[in-house]
């Protein structure tokens, strides 16, 4: 378990880790037939900020983790990426686990257990949304849900109107 230690220089001796994410990297390992890395897991605040970590991280809270393929990294990226865009095997099972948000970087992939939006809706990473688009919701809403999802996520439809994400 200690591939799961925080690799902040300043991390406590023992910290909090969704198992959620174990479990997850576990799934990932026998979905791929490869090895997998994690590059990161919890981070202090410090280095979070060094590595140019989003403010509110999910890896401040100890429920996010990034991870490489060490085989075929850059097919298996690929891969999870296509899965996690049409909603494939590897999605739903990811899903199950408990899952909620997904990155797609160059190198690695980023997976976190945050807390879902009221209707469901998830945009996170580089830059894919897990679940109904944001825009299929609203469409299925009243006035009233369409004006109670806009107050909840108006930071981050600014953010997708400037074609950047916090995350």
């Amino acid at each position: 378990m200690s591939e799961f230690y925080s690799k902040s220089p300043d991390a406590p001796e023992s910290h909090y880790l969704d198992d959620k994410l174990v479990e997850a990297a576990q799934f990932l390992r026998t979905w791929s037939g490869v090895p997998v890395r994690i590059t990161s897991s919890l981070r202090t605040e410090s280095h979070n900020a060094s590595v140019g970590g989003a403010r509110s991280s999910m890896h401040l809270q100890g429920k996010a983790i990034d991870l490489q393929f060490m085989e075929q990294n850059d097919m298996y990226l690929s891969e999870l990426q296509h899965q996690i865009k049409h909603g494939g095997y590897v999605a739903d099972e990811l899903w199950t686990i408990g899952i909620r948000a997904f990155g797609h970087y160059e190198t690695f992939a980023h997976l976190d257990t945050r807390l879902a939006n009221p209707n469901g809706v998830i945009i996170t990473g580089n830059f894919h949304q897990w679940g109904t688009s944001i825009f299929d919701a609203l469409e299925t809403m009243g006035e009233e849900g369409i004006a109670q999802t806009l107050i909840q996520n108006w930071k981050t439809l600014a953010i997708i109107g400037l074609g950047i994400s916090l995350v």
